[in-house]
């Protein structure tokens, strides 16, 4: 008897540090994914992303002149990422990542330039393909930080 119950134990605790390594894993490329994009490194954030959102780091990188480069480049504030809440979807291949991402450069609008964003609040879905966990984009990240007005 008790080596049953020491065997339910084991794969209980077996069990639980899986599901650790599998959220530690989903939050690190959701962190990676996310400064690399707010940095405007997106052939960083290109290599972190599945192939049918890839559109969309396309169509921002059409948007991004060189003046915002430049103005990325120039700032001494570096782009950081924290992970606020993550959700588990149903089964172990993805899920949904809320993020803060400190001094976020964004280019929200064609034709207006780059700014700086000191806390940008933003969501994203993360799937694992082939062994790696990647972002998967349904369009460009919004800002989910409520208005203080």
């Amino acid at each position: 008897m008790k080596k049953i119950v020491l065997y339910i134990c084991t794969m209980i605790m077996a069990s639980c540090s899986l599901i650790e390594v599998h959220q530690k894993e989903s939050e690190v490329a959701a962190k990676s994914w996310a400064e690399a994009f707010f940095s405007f490194d997106l052939a960083r954030a290109n290599q972190l992303t599945v192939e049918e959102s890839r559109p969309w780091l396309h169509f921002m990188a059409s948007n991004i002149t060189d003046e915002d480069l430049d103005f990325a480049n120039s700032e001494d504030a570096s782009t950081s990422a924290h992970i606020d809440d993550v959700t588990e979807l149903p089964g172990d291949t993805m899920c949904l990542i809320k993020l803060v991402v400190d001094n976020a450069f964004v280019a929200d609008s064609i034709g207006s330039r780059a700014h700086l964003v000191d806390e940008y609040h933003t969501t994203v879905t993360v799937v694992k393909r082939h062994g790696h966990w990647m972002v998967r984009m349904a369009g460009l990240p919004r800002n989910e930080m409520q208005n203080r007005d």
